[in-house]
């Protein structure tokens, strides 16, 4: 390289790099940082509500201690008629409306002799609440051929 161009590039180099130089100086002179603390809370969203359920339970006892699975009506006279009372508890969650069937009679001729009848239909029962149900067998004073008998006895509640 001569002389004469190495002179004319050797301003041009310097001019160059003084002007990047002022550049990151003056750029380092309108940089600046400001910090500002920040602080929150996450809610969370109430749990949904459980499920809606509609159970039922049967006991032998008002305070509902003692569940049930069958009554045993005793000995009657033809013509008799006897009373059981049974706790009903509203197990679930759900307001609801009773009511009860009498299926599956054994022999299935004595549903023409005997009747049984219950106090609480149509009745409503709040969740947790129980309820004292009077059942009524009766007898009807023509029966015959008849010595032992069973009856389902199916107590249905129904959300209000």
């Amino acid at each position: 390289m001569s002389s004469k161009v190495a002179l004319k590039i050797i301003p041009i180099l310097v001019v160059l790099g003084l002007s990047t130089f002022g550049i990151v100086l003056i750029s380092g002179l309108l940089n600046t940082t400001s910090s500002v603390q920040s602080q929150g809370t996450i809610t969370t969203p109430p749990p949904p509500p459980p499920p809606s359920s509609l159970t039922l339970g049967i006991y032998s006892d008002s305070a509902c201690t003692t569940p049930i699975t069958d009554i045993s009506w005793g000995d009657l006279q033809p013509g008799g008629s006897t009373h059981q009372t049974v706790y009903i508890k509203n197990t679930g969650n759900v307001a609801a409306t009773l009511s009860c069937t009498f299926a599956n009679w054994v022999p299935s001729g004595a549903a023409s002799y005997i009747t049984v009848v219950w106090d609480k239909e149509g009745a409503p029962i709040a969740p947790n609440e129980s309820v004292a149900a009077t059942f009524t067998l009766t007898v009807s004073p023509s029966i015959t051929g008849i010595t032992t008998y069973s009856v389902e006895i199916n107590i249905s509640a129904i959300q209000a």
